[in-house]
């Protein structure tokens, strides 16, 4: 507490500001707290922030459930499903394209762990008998792996092209084998039972295992030419207008906030995680033009408006090797008069 407020001190503005600005990314470390029994520091901050428990919850739990399904923190993820009113697999499934995301990325051995851990959790409320309520009179909840994934598709694939452009090449290597465990999970079939669900996560782990044996990126080589096969080109090209549409609402103009002052006068913002966030949507968009292959032809015109708004600003290089990128994709493809001239 005493940090909390020397910092916010420093900076001239208040503790609930300098909380509020940051409660996004303190939420996780927070919840972790919440199987205690008397969870002091998520306390003391909602004091400051002025907020209850609930509102809070129900903020952040985009970021607070795929965080405690990963761990394996049953405990306070059912604190959390308490906190909001709702049956812990409803609240799984309502975070499913979160929680797939964080799952999909994780080291493979935990990732299995936390697949099965969510199918589990998922699954508690599966009838195993007739009719179609638990004990207390409730619905019961009736979900599969590819159901599921293909309720929240669109979502989870933009979340996995995004993360092609992180800093992290671990994570982007990652990010390039989930989506084609994704792909290969759509084109199941929806299988009845926990058996099923279980052999598809199986499936799923074991296409994963393949990828990192198998790949071996050749020196001077994209690393997003790698899956660049017509079946991954296929699946995207039936996604990426819906990809591009998160896509633009992410790369869109944010101005600067100002947080307050130091004691050196100069003035502190907190634009810096959404100008990493665009950067990385940029570099996306140049692994996503490598994976299209042949199929990139038709996007052209949605590709070349979400690049066209960072040509200028603090984001131009980046931007501007995805130009490159996308203009050696094209020297090997046949334009129309109407494509040309939407790149003139």
């Amino acid at each position: 507490m005493e940090q909390i407020l020397r910092i916010a001190q420093q900076h001239a503005i208040t503790p609930a500001r300098l909380l509020s600005l940051y409660a996004s990314s303190i939420a996780c470390t927070l919840s972790n707290t919440l199987d205690q029994v008397t969870p002091r520091p998520f306390i003391h901050c909602l004091q400051i922030l002025d907020l209850t428990p609930k509102q809070f919850v129900s903020t952040y739990q985009d970021k607070i459930v795929p965080h405690l399904v990963a761990t394996g923190n049953e405990g306070a993820l059912r604190k959390v499903a308490e906190i909001l009113d709702e049956r812990l697999p409803v609240l799984c499934v309502n975070q499913a394209p979160v929680v797939f995301v964080k799952i999909f990325l994780m080291d493979d051995q935990l990732m299995h762990q936390a697949l099965l851990r969510f199918v589990r959790l998922i699954s508690a409320g599966t009838s195993s008998g007739g009719g179609g309520n638990s004990g207390n009179g409730q619905p019961q909840v009736e979900v599969n792996i590819p159901s599921l994934l293909r309720s929240c598709s669109v979502k989870l694939i933009f979340s996995l092209v995004l993360a092609l452009g992180h800093e992290d090449p671990v994570l982007r290597k990652r990010a390039r084998s989930a989506l084609l465990t994704v792909q290969n999970i759509l084109g199941s079939a929806a299988d009845d039972g926990q058996q099923g669900i279980t052999n598809i996560v199986q499936q799923s782990v074991d296409n994963m295992k393949d990828m990192s044996k198998n790949e071996s990126p050749r020196p001077g080589r994209p690393a997003g030419q790698l899956l660049a096969g017509s079946d991954m080109a296929n699946f995207l090209a039936q996604h990426i207008l819906g990809v591009m549409a998160y896509m633009n609402e992410l790369l869109r103009d944010t101005d600067a906030e100002i947080v307050g002052r130091g004691d050196n006068g100069r003035v502190t913002t907190a634009l810096s995680q959404d100008t990493r966030t665009r950067r990385r949507g940029l570099r996306a968009i140049g692994e996503l033009v490598v994976l299209l292959g042949s199929r990139l032809t038709p996007h052209i015109n949605n590709i070349v408006s979400s690049l066209m708004p960072s040509l200028h600003g603090p984001l131009a290089s980046t931007t501007l090797r995805s130009w490159v990128v996308l203009a050696d994709s094209l020297s090997k493809t046949e334009l129309t008069v109407n494509q040309i001239n939407s790149l003139i």
